[in-house]
């Protein structure tokens, strides 16, 4: 989400997290962050580590394990499901210009619409006009299926909120811009190696490979995995779409590079399987498909990266967002 509103043109003053590898990743990319438990972290704590008195916006998104429809314990009562009141607290004390939160579509739907009401009436006691909306990263020219609620707010009197309006489209349709595949995304990569770094020596074969390529001459995080014999076997006759274990519907299935792939996730080192090769994808086609440029470097070992990769929301879909804040913002919509 940093990375996008940074490419909008927001000065993007620090991030927060809990994990070491995911705040290294961080400082490496974007810029200064400090590891904090948001959970218990007060506004004094945030602007203080930040340097500033007061800010503007505010992105983030709380943990959504306890939404999530791949959750099957989910119950309303999940203490994890509290942390998104935690995160409008914030804002009621921060009082940034704009917010912007994002969680699972699961948020909308557990206890009957309860977490959608109360936060808008949270957010709206605070002092925001505020809209949420479901938003797919496909529609953006991000080369994969995932759909994620995502809450703006605008402090009263100064606009109003709205979301961005797709750019893609799928192919049946007679939008200008078409989805992005996932071959589109990953074709020019070459053969992965065991330190993961490549050099990208084929000539981009398209616009998204233009765009992700960002002017790299070679890249990382490209790492070869190494399945048994009987995996192998196993994957070679795998189907599009079609997982490895029939019970896991979100890790082992096997992408169909004629469209975009399903929602990317870390799924224990199995995030998804190449479209034609025995073997799961590495970190950097699981960064292709999220729409991470090649100069983006991931820290941290292979399993840490997936889960950094598994976590984010799309640059490309961030940016969408922040074009748009900044639109609502400067009076130009």
């Amino acid at each position: 989400m940093s990375l996008g509103f940074k490419k909008a043109g927001f000065d993007v003053i620090a991030g927060f997290d809990i994990n070491d590898a995911a705040l290294q990743t961080y400082k490496e990319n974007i810029g200064k962050a400090y590891k904090l438990d948001l959970s218990k972290a007060t506004p004094a704590d945030i602007l203080n580590l930040a340097r500033v008195e007061e800010i503007d916006g505010i992105v983030g998104g709380p943990p959504c394990e306890g939404f999530s429809l791949a959750n099957i314990r989910r119950k309303i009562g999940d203490p994890r499901n509290m942390l998104v009141f935690k995160f409008a607290g914030l804002i009621k004390e921060i009082q940034p210009t704009f917010f912007v939160m994002e969680n699972v579509v699961g948020l909308t739907n557990l206890g009957g619409g309860f977490f959608v009401n109360e936060l808008r009436k949270r957010f709206k006691e605070a002092g925001y006009e505020v809209k949420w909306s479901i938003l797919n990263s496909a529609d953006y020219g991000v080369p994969q299926f995932r759909r994620r609620v995502i809450f703006i707010g605008i402090k009263r009197g100064e606009g109003l909120p709205d979301h961005p309006k797709p750019t893609h489209y799928p192919r049946s349709s007679l939008g200008e811009k078409h989805y992005v595949t996932v071959w589109e995304a990953i074709s020019d990569l070459p053969e992965p190696t065991e330190d993961g770094e490549v050099e990208l020596i084929s000539e981009p074969s398209n616009e998204y490979q233009k765009m992700i390529r960002n002017g790299a001459k070679k890249t990382t995080s490209h790492f070869k995995t190494h399945h048994s014999r009987e995996i192998e076997e196993k994957l070679k006759r795998l189907r599009f779409n079609e997982s490895l274990y029939p019970k896991f519907k979100h890790s082992w299935v096997r992408l169909n590079p004629k469209e975009p792939a399903p929602t990317f996730k870390e799924n224990h080192n199995a995030p998804a399987v190449h479209p034609f090769q025995p073997r799961v994808i590495t970190p950097r086609e699981g960064a292709r498909i999220q729409s991470f440029p090649d100069t983006f470097v991931f820290c941290g070992t292979k399993s840490q990266q997936l889960v950094q990769i598994g976590d984010a929301v799309p640059p490309l879909m961030a940016l969408a967002i922040a074009r748009k804040v900044r639109q609502i913002l400067d009076g130009t919509e």
